[in-house]
């Protein structure tokens, strides 16, 4: 049974400024925190997402039943870690635009942080009338692109540590 073909799925994304120290490693430290405590509590409740930070901001995307997404959006608002929270859109779709992730953490390779500088810089007027769906787009590729990079350094591990016949010891 698909969720979405009998109760639609509810997504809300905002915009907010960090007050994290996002240049220190206990910054970093706490944005692992808070996707650990995100995805615990998503699973629970049946909502996936995506978080993005880049240059002190969050941009995230809720989805799930509206009950549930509008709780979560409730306790960010409080949440002494967001200042300026700022919901950038709400709508009702069929389908999940993160289906596989309870909270994914989106951009965090140089490359997907430069694609996203780009796109800003080419896209001037994106955030003044962003829809969901343009949003979870651009979030999907820097998803896209991280995968990537993860998956090439994954690669060049495998090789780097493959050693060719012509150099194994002769077992004669």
């Amino acid at each position: 049974m698909r969720e979405g073909f009998f109760r639609p799925v509810f997504t809300l994304s905002y915009v907010s400024r960090s007050r994290l120290d996002h240049l220190s490693m206990g910054g970093r430290s706490q944005i692992d925190d808070i996707l650990r405590v995100s995805r615990e509590r998503n699973r629970l409740l049946n909502i996936t997402g995506a978080l993005f930070f880049n240059e002190g901001r969050f941009t995230q995307v809720l989805e799930g039943a509206e009950g549930h997404v509008r709780d979560v959006f409730d306790s960010i608002k409080r949440d002494v870690r967001h200042t300026d929270v700022t919901v950038l859109a709400t709508d009702a779709s069929s389908t999940r635009k993160f289906p596989d992730w309870s909270m994914a953490f989106v951009g965090e390779s140089d490359a997907a942080q430069a694609h996203y500088a780009s796109f800003v810089k080419e896209n001037t007027a994106f955030w003044r009338g962003v829809t969901n769906q343009a949003l979870c787009l651009l979030m999907l590729e820097l998803i896209a692109i991280d995968q990537k990079i993860a998956l090439d350094r994954k690669s060049t591990r495998l090789n780097s540590s493959h050693i060719p016949l012509s150099r194994m010891p002769s077992s004669a």
